[in-house]
């Protein structure tokens, strides 16, 4: 090895040096050598690789949730995968919904956080931040200063009793929605859920919201058979939510 980076000294023009000097300069000749090497070979493109799909990862499913929702801009978020759902639970009923595989993507700055599956294609939560916290608290509290909770009555259109309760309960751990009413619906044949903008709110980022954890359309026509609401927005529970 001493003889090979003596040669390689003798190569590079040095010489009238000292055996010593020659050492130290050809180790340092051999050192840039091997990392040029790297540098442009798959050895020494593999954590910039990893890094690169990574981010594109997060692109992608950003781009999807942007679909349902319209994201704080001017941060990177923090994404991550939820990957024991039970253990969470215990901690925060932000994640009650949620399955191994959804997306957690909170917002620091914005003191936003959601949950998104991709497998479902749909928003599961979504919530302020408090504190320092990196997981997500709702409560009242957590929403001062910010729009008076969108009133929602929830009708069951399923023959699946206490479905409107199920989904009511699930509702209320977020409070940007106050349900004031959980009964049944007109008729029980609904396929899909349906979610009634009565008009009576100015908060239009809340019902995307609903429409995004419910995965529902948002309509102003009130289906037939159906009676009036005193609430902001009337959702009409279908199939899809069994």
């Amino acid at each position: 090895m001493v003889k090979k980076l003596l040669k390689l000294t003798e190569l590079c023009g040095l010489f009238f040096m000292t055996k010593k000097a020659k050492l130290i300069i050809g180790l340092f000749i051999l050192l840039v050598f091997v990392g040029a090497v790297l540098k442009f070979t798959p050895l020494g493109q593999k954590v910039p690789r990893e890094e690169a799909k990574k981010a594109q990862e997060t692109k992608e499913i950003l781009a999807k949730i942007g679909r349902h929702l319209m994201l704080p801009v001017g941060e990177e978020p923090v994404v991550a995968i939820i990957k024991d759902k039970e253990l969470l639970v215990k901690e925060q009923t932000f994640y009650l919904d949620a399955q191994n595989g959804d997306y957690l993507v909170v917002y620091p700055k914005a003191a936003k956080a959601l949950i998104y599956s991709p497998k479902r294609d749909m928003l599961v939560n979504v919530g302020p931040i408090i504190g320092p916290k990196t997981t997500p608290e709702i409560t009242p509290e957590a929403l001062t200063n910010q729009p008076v909770p969108l009133k929602v009555e929830i009708r069951n259109g399923t023959s699946k009793s206490g479905l409107a309760n199920t989904i009511k309960q699930r509702l209320e751990t977020n409070a940007l929605f106050k349900v004031t009413e959980a009964i049944d619906a007109g008729k029980k044949d609904y396929e899909k859920t349906m979610i009634v903008d009565t008009g009576k709110t100015n908060n239009k980022d809340a019902v995307k919201q609903l429409s995004g954890i419910l995965g529902a359309q948002i309509t102003e026509k009130l289906p037939a058979g159906e009676k009036e609401t005193s609430a902001d927005v009337l959702v009409i529970l279908g199939k899809d939510q069994l």
